[in-house]
């Protein structure tokens, strides 16, 4: 039996069971979305599955696939398969696909309707006690962490269990020496413990990390199954985008726009730089999304909802500073080369977390649109359909950092 987290634009937060039992329960917060697959005429019983996703896609008539490497969001340095199918008809406007790159299991699915909404799907690591659930348990669980206000260091009671405060405080002092941003570090809650766990963390980094966790209650460091890496993050992430390396059409037209081969590579590098320091703090702003729904949020204290908010606009700004960086790039070379810039409706989401959410998906879209472009993953990407990507990344930023405010 294996756990699903089920999130969507109804503002749906839950989780549940794959498999024939699981559709013998519904709580009311499931059925809404249940109804939404029923309409699409997707599985329901076992909807995160390559064969739930390929029984979709076989139906449809006229559609356009696109198979590209992504980043590992539990892991940046690791790169996973995605599969994005659009259709012309039906429900369905496009659904994706997130699979292990080794044995091409589902990690992770999107769904988005024609008329704006999406269900998301990711699993849920099972830990040793979760895996020994019976078949007794609820099939549909609405995930309830406890949170002790204030839950500080300094009104820790012996033999109290961890809460969702202490765990805020963790990312807060990972947060503090970057170790959110592309080191492969886990941050779970489990059996009333904080558990800080990674593999390829490098050993200068696990001490680091070991120091600056020192002081703070309930928390477990365990990198007992990590080997250290033996190249930085960052060099790792770039060698392995470089070895699927792959010719790309707009690649000869930036060259003789940008004066040679030379100038291209420098382009290509500023880019390369730029997209990755994006992404990685977007995987730190959706991280703390999905640790704090906005059911978690409201049962923090007000001085860690205040904690929650510094952290998500700290990086969110990060992250608008470095996307105009990339808009100054790319845009005027874009415009000259066709591109033509396309209105975005202004995004209006209920709160940030649905904001980053969203931004999460333009973000990975202008990633994969770059690497094509650049010639480092196969596609066809044209001017114009970056820009209109940027444009909803931009949409989609401002709103967070509105709500965020």
């Amino acid at each position: 039996m294996r756990r699903i987290r089920v999130r969507s634009s109804r503002q749906a937060d839950f989780t549940r069971l794959a498999g024939a039992q699981a559709a013998l329960v519904e709580v009311a917060q499931a059925q809404a979305v249940a109804a939404l697959f029923q309409q699409a005429n997707w599985d329901w019983i076992d909807p995160l599955s390559a064969r739930a996703f390929e029984q979709w896609r076989d139906r449809q008539v006229h559609k356009t696939d696109e198979v590209t490497a992504v980043h590992n969001p539990r892991a940046p340095s690791e790169r996973l398969t995605q599969i994005r199918t659009q259709s012309a008809e039906g429900e369905l406007e496009a659904a994706s696909i997130t699979l292990n790159t080794d044995d091409y299991t589902a990690v992770s699915e999107r769904l988005e309707f024609r008329d704006s909404e999406w269900v998301e799907l990711s699993q849920i690591a099972e830990t040793s006690r979760e895996s020994a659930v019976g078949t007794g348990v609820a099939p549909v669980e609405v995930p309830v962490r406890a949170a002790e206000p204030p839950s500080r260091p300094a009104a820790f009671a012996p033999g109290s269990p961890a809460s969702i405060s202490d765990e805020l405080q963790v990312l807060s002092a990972l947060s503090d020496i970057e170790a959110d941003l592309g080191d492969p570090v886990e941050v779970v809650l489990v059996d009333g413990k904080i558990v800080v766990r990674g593999e390829g963390v490098p050993v200068r980094r696990q001490d680091a990390i070991r120091t600056r966790l020192a002081s703070l209650p309930h928390v477990e460091v365990d990198f007992s199954q990590s080997q250290a890496a033996a190249l930085p993050a960052q060099t790792a992430v770039a060698a392995g985008s470089i070895g699927g390396s792959t010719a790309s059409p707009m690649e000869a037209r930036l060259e003789k726009h940008l004066g040679g081969h030379a100038e291209f590579d420098r382009f290509s590098a500023q880019l390369q730089d730029l997209s990755e320091a994006s992404m990685k703090r977007v995987y730190a702003l959706h991280n703390l999304a999905q640790k704090f729904s906005p059911a978690d949020e409201a049962r923090l204290s007000v001085q860690d909802q205040s904690l929650l908010h510094e952290l998500s606009r700290k990086r969110a700004a990060e992250l608008a500073e470095r996307v105009g960086s990339m808009e100054k790039i790319l845009v005027p070379t874009l415009s000259s080369l066709g591109g033509t810039a396309t209105t975005v409706r202004p995004a209006s989401h209920v709160g940030w977390q649905p904001a980053a959410d969203a931004m999460f998906g333009s973000a990975q879209r202008v990633d994969v649109l770059i690497s094509q472009m650049l010639g480092i993953t196969a596609g066809n990407t044209q001017p114009s359909d970056l820009m209109a990507a940027l444009n909803e990344l931009h949409a989609n930023l401002d709103d967070c950092q509105k709500a965020l405010k």
